[in-house]
C-alpha cells in the first residue's frame, strides 16, 4: 500500500493571491494570468480544477467577469490533486447502505470528506455530487482516517439529518489502534480543547475556561504487542478530538504524525468509523450502519465490528 501522507494531503499549496487593478473588467482566467502570473492554460486549469477564488468564492468559470477592486486567488497544485483523484485505481468511497433519501458511505483513508481551501475535487462530497445530484454532508471524518459518513440525497432529508449531528443525536462508533494499553480498560475521557498558535492541545477541564468540551467512551477489545484496539464513542463532535484525547491520556493514535511519537508510525491513521446509529430524519425508525476496517487498517487481525462487539447503542 502506498504512504498516504496522512497530514499532508490536507495540507494546501500556498496561494497566489492578488487585487485586480485597471479600469476594465477582465475574465477571470485572463486575471488570474495578469496578476498571478499563471499563463492562460495553467489559469484555465486551476480554475477547472476548482483551485480558484474570486472574493473568497470558489469560482469554475474561466469567463466569469472580475472587475478592478475583487480580490482573486489561485491554488496552482490544485491542478495535480484533482489529476490525482481522476486518475485509474485512485480509491472511491464504497456505498454501504441508502435508501431515497440518505445514503451511507465508506471513507477511504487519505480522501478528504468536504472541499478543501485549494479544491473540491476527489472528495467524498464530489463523488456524491456526481452520482445523486445535490447532496448534504452533515459531518466529516479527518482525511487519513476511514469509515462510515451518511448524507442527505433528498431535499426533505438535509434539514433534519444535520439536526441529528448538531444536536447529537447520531451514535458514533470507531475502531482505533493506539501505543499502549489504557487503564482502565474502559472509561469516558472528558478533555477541553484549546488553540494556540494555530495548534490544537486537550486540556485538563478547568485548565482553561475558554476551551471547549470535548468527551470520548473507549474500551479495550484486543491488544498485540504495544498497540491495543480500541471501541470508541463519541459524546461531542471537535476537530481531531479522539486523536487529541487519546494522545492527551497517553495513548496517541497509531499512525498520527501530528500528535503522535515516531515509534507510533503507521502506512495510515488507524482509526476508523465502524458504526452509525440514527433515528432516521424523513421515515422515523431507527437505522444501524456497520462497515469493517479494510485491509489496509495496521491491525493484525479481523476488527470486530456490531452488535457482538458493543455495548448498547441508545439512538
Amino acid at each position: 500500500m502506498p504512504d498516504l501522507g496522512p497530514e499532508s494531503v490536507t495540507t494546501p499549496s500556498d496561494p497566489i493571491r492578488a487585487v485586480v487593478e485597471g479600469g476594465e473588467p477582465l475574465r477571470l482566467d485572463q486575471a488570474l494570468a495578469r496578476f498571478c502570473g499563471l499563463s492562460r492554460t495553467r489559469a484555465r486549469a486551476v480554475i477547472a480544477a476548482g483551485g480558484a477564488r474570486v472574493d473568497g468564492q470558489r469560482v469554475r468559470v474561466a469567463s466569469r467577469t472580475v472587475a478592478p477592486g475583487q480580490r482573486i486567488e489561485a491554488f496552482p497544485g490544485a491542478v495535480e490533486r484533482a489529476r490525482t483523484a481522476r486518475s485509474p485505481g485512485a480509491p472511491e468511497p464504497r456505498i454501504v447502505w441508502s435508501d431515497r433519501f440518505l445514503v451511507a458511505v465508506s471513507k477511504p483513508a487519505g480522501m478528504p470528506s468536504q472541499p478543501t481551501r485549494e479544491t473540491d475535487a476527489g472528495t467524498v462530497e464530489a463523488f456524491l455530487k456526481e452520482r445523486f445530484g445535490r447532496v448534504h454532508l452533515p459531518h466529516r471524518l479527518d482525511t487519513p482516517a476511514s469509515g462510515l459518513l451518511v448524507a442527505a440525497i433528498h431535499p426533505a432529508a438535509a434539514g433534519p439529518l444535520q439536526d441529528l449531528f448538531t444536536q447529537r443525536r447520531a451514535v458514533r462508533i470507531y475502531r482505533v489502534v493506539v501505543l499502549g494499553t489504557p487503564e482502565p480498560e474502559e472509561a469516558e475521557l472528558r478533555h477541553h480543547l484549546v488553540v494556540e498558535d494555530g495548534r490544537r492541545r486537550a486540556v485538563e477541564p478547568g485548565t482553561d475556561p475558554g476551551g471547549q468540551e470535548m468527551a470520548l467512551r473507549y474500551r479495550v477489545l484486543d491488544r498485540e504487542g504495544d498497540r491495543a484496539l480500541l471501541w470508541v464513542r463519541l459524546l461531542t463532535g471537535r476537530t481531531h478530538q479522539i486523536r487529541l484525547q487519546m494522545a492527551a491520556a497517553g495513548h496517541p493514535v497509531v499512525g498520527d504524525v501530528l500528535y503522535g511519537p515516531p515509534e507510533g508510525r503507521a502506512p495510515r491513521l488507524a482509526l476508523h468509523a465502524a458504526e452509525l446509529t440514527f433515528r432516521h430524519p424523513v421515515l422515523g425508525g431507527r437505522v444501524d450502519v456497520v462497515d469493517a476496517p479494510g485491509p489496509d487498517f495496521p491491525w493484525p487481525r479481523t476488527v470486530p465490528v456490531g452488535a457482538g462487539a458493543d455495548p448498547p447503542a441508545d439512538a
